[in-house]
């Protein structure tokens, strides 16, 4: 199948598929054709609708009705798949409804033209790039096809893992596509046949499979299975690598037009597309594992290789010079041999640039979006700049580069989210039988208070015991962290509270003594909440935070309830901690609210934002968060959301960076690289951007403040600091605030 005749694919442009429109014709093949589309946010997607009827002649409804179905299964089989990395998502599915107009030449009778087409159609990611556009502007190099290659193997388990398996058997470039951070998406599940008998299924060639993935099998219309599909990925990489059509040349080819290419992958590519499919590799693992250990040997990609490169190029010299000059090869054979000598030289001490180190770095999530820049760049720089590497030894004189990995918290199953301070020290102390077990070389929590927690539990954790065990040695006296933590920042912990409230608290622009957590305890016990200072037409206190005892900003919230019930900003100790006392008072009346948690604080102001003060009327959040949710767009309702500085108390959290120098599993050049990490983010540059995302620099010299009050910060509104307690008091007002929500309080 093709166009049909009278057909053109711009017909459709500018119609509606449900919600989306189409707008551009992107490409078309044998079943439909694919138009860009955008979503509700302005992303772009891609829109694939099937063709309508060439006629409506019984022969052509058939054929129609038969692409129609072969279409909806297609949908069906790779809707399945939603949720793999390396296939196609289906984001929604349904029928347009066209009626032709304007001038064509139409075999189609009028009884059909009068009538609307109701044609399939399904939704997926626009992915602009793919195998097909990247070798029309060049050969893939060898470790990206490799990659490539193993992530279509993956794509392909999944379905071969189907029972019975799915075989997908359309493996052409253009069905490869390519994701922004160059992950292969495996699209187009046209062909897709299940299994339906032991081994093999039964198709017929359709014409417009390309020649380039052609497996025997295919061409002779016979039996097909998941070795067709291996068949494709072997042609599929031989053409990444080549250009050229595995039919037609031999493996050979590969072997002397990419000498920068591993050996084995030759003999790879021939055994995934012999003839037989009993040679072949039998199941797509055992393709994937020889696929993930084709590494190219050092001898042979910087000996051999650049030694064949400069053969290839001095025989295409010679060709093209009269016999009379070829006397020049002597000399040439000379001065390459000495030039080969000296790059050998040289490669010893610097074209081999040594591994850069890595550290890991597990942080609050808080401050994510400053530090993945910071980590970036910094490994841009470590990469070039003498002055961020470690130092090196000879023949390495140019040092070593320095890699940081951000370490991330499962907050769900699958769900991967920067840590929660509370969690992060929780899996340091924690081992592999426990819910997580991460081994950083730094932490870099929201508060030096999870550095004490840090030190004073590591004595006798899971973590400790495995490793005193695994040593032969006793750990538990080790002080794990650096004896000094320096601070990277500041950002006031704030009530997210919309101005109105505010206003009517006395809490902006300037808080007055009464904007207060009692106040706001106040006001969540009395029986008609907000009615108790003079408006009760926004009825009880709903209120918004993270989880107690996960969070950071959630956990300090109680703590400071506590504090402001027992009338202390420091010296809160156990005895003040109780159910009937006035620490346990004040969290009672507070928690009488109605309190929303979410997994994190910022998602609980990104809800209040969208959804408004019928929602939520604050939040728990940080001053910086504020700052960024206005700057990003800010209040849409009329009513902007500030930060509200509570007057009876509040605490600013400074996020340490806390070397884990102690640690067994910190090497100590782990740890010098760690400090020269510290160096580049407490450098003015680093803090710059720190004051330009709304959070306070410990830089002296970097100037900040003018921007917060734009976006409903007050910088200089009078902060009344509180000591925070020791980690076991902490903990008690969290089993405190777990027996008052439960009603279980002793």
């Amino acid at each position: 199948m093709s166009v049909p005749d009278w057909f053109d694919p711009k017909m459709l442009v500018g119609i509606s598929a449900g919600s989306y429109r189409l707008e551009n014709v992107l490409g078309f093949g044998g079943f439909g054709a694919v138009y860009s589309t955008r979503d509700g946010k302005g992303n772009p997607l891609a829109v694939k609708v099937l063709y309508p009827p060439n006629s409506d002649l019984p022969a052509d409804m058939e054929e129609y009705a038969r692409r129609q179905t072969q279409f909806l299964r297609e949908i069906a089989f790779a809707g399945r798949f939603n949720d793999h990395p390396n296939i196609m998502n289906i984001k929604a599915e349904g029928f347009l409804s066209w009626q032709p107009t304007g001038d064509f030449d139409s075999p189609v009778s009028s009884s059909v033209s009068d009538e609307s087409f109701n044609l399939p159609y399904y939704v997926t990611d626009f992915l602009h790039d793919g195998v097909d556009r990247r070798t029309q502007d060049g050969l893939f190099d060898p470790e990206e096809a490799v990659r490539i290659a193993i992530q279509v193997c993956e794509a392909l388990e999944a379905l071969h893992s189907e029972d019975p398996p799915l075989f997908h058997l359309d493996l052409n470039p253009a069905n490869i596509r390519l994701a922004e951070d160059g992950s292969a998406i495996v699209t187009d599940f046209g062909l897709m046949r299940r299994e339906r008998v032991q081994h093999a299924v039964t198709t017929t060639l359709p014409q417009w499979l390309p020649p380039i993935v052609m497996a025997p099998e295919q061409i002779a219309g016979s039996d097909q299975d998941g070795r067709t599909d291996i068949y494709q990925v072997g042609a599929l990489l031989f053409h990444m690598l080549t250009g050229k059509n595995r039919v037609e040349f031999g493996v050979m080819v590969l072997v002397e037009d990419r000498p920068d290419s591993p050996r084995s992958l030759a003999t790879i590519i021939e055994q995934c597309t012999r003839n037989n499919k009993d040679l072949r590799f039998q199941d797509v693992t055992s393709l994937k594992n020889a696929l993930a250990h084709a590494k190219q040997s050092w001898f042979h990609k910087y000996i051999v290789g650049p030694y064949l490169v400069t053969k290839a190029f001095l025989s295409t010299v010679e060709a093209q010079v009269p016999p009379v000059w070829q006397v020049w090869r002597s000399t040439a054979a000379w001065i390459f041999a000495a030039f080969f000598v000296l790059a050998l030289s040289w490669a010893v001490g610097w074209i081999f640039p040594p591994t850069p180190i890595k550290i890991t770095i597990a942080s609050s999530s808080t401050k994510k979006e400053w530090l993945i820049a910071a980590v970036n760049s910094f490994y841009q720089d470590s990469r070039s700049d003498r002055r961020y590497q470690l130092s090196g030894f000879l023949p390495r004189l140019i040092g070593q580069p320095i890699e940081v990995e951000i370490l991330l918290e499962e907050v769900r199953d699958g769900d991967f989210s920067h840590y929660r301070s509370g969690t992060m020290i929780r899996d340091i102390l924690s081992d592999d039988s426990d819910r997580r077990h991460i081994e950083p070389t730094i932490a870099s929590p929201a508060d030096q208070s999870y550095i004490r927690r840090l030190r004073k539990s590591w004595s006798g954790s899971t973590a400790e015991k495995q490793w005193s065990a695994k040593l032969g040695r006793d750990l538990s006296a080790d002080d794990i962290v650096d004896a000094q933590s320096p601070d990277l920042l500041a950002t006031p912990l704030i009530i997210a509270m919309w101005e109105s409230h505010a206003v009517s608290l006395g809490c902006w622009p300037t808080p007055v003594p009464s904007c207060s957590w009692k106040t706001l305890a106040s006001i969540a016990s009395a029986p008609d909440g907000w009615g108790k200072v003079g408006h009760p037409e926004r009825g009880a206190l709903q209120y918004g935070m993270g989880a107690v005892g996960k969070s950071n900003s959630a956990t300090i919230t109680q703590v400071l309830i506590c504090m402001a019930g027992a009338g202390k900003r420091s010296g809160l100790v156990l005895t003040d901690v109780l159910p009937k006392s006035p620490c346990g008072d004040a969290m009672v009346a507070f928690n009488q609210g109605d309190i929303v948690f979410f997994e994190k604080s910022e998602w609980a102001l990104v809800e209040m934002q969208a959804r408004g003060p019928e929602f939520l009327d604050a939040v728990t959040t940080y001053e910086e968060e504020v700052i960024e949710l206005n700057r990003e767009g800010g209040a849409t309702r009329g009513d902007p959301i500030v930060a509200v500085y509570p007057q009876d108390g509040t605490v600013q959290p400074t996020h340490p960076f806390a070397i884990l120098r102690g640690a067994p599993w910190v090497e100590a050049r782990k740890a010098e690289a760690a400090q020269v990490f510290l160096d580049y983010l407490l450098s003015f540059e680093q803090q710059l951007r720190l004051a330009e995302q709304g959070f306070r620099p410990v830089h002296p010299d970097v100037a900040w403040g003018d921007e917060f009050r734009r976006y409903g910060a007050t910088p200089d509104a009078n902060l009344v600091l509180v000591d925070l307690p020791e980690p076991d008091v902490i903990d008690a007002v969290v089993n405190l605030w777990e027996c008052i929500r439960g009603n279980n309080c002793p």
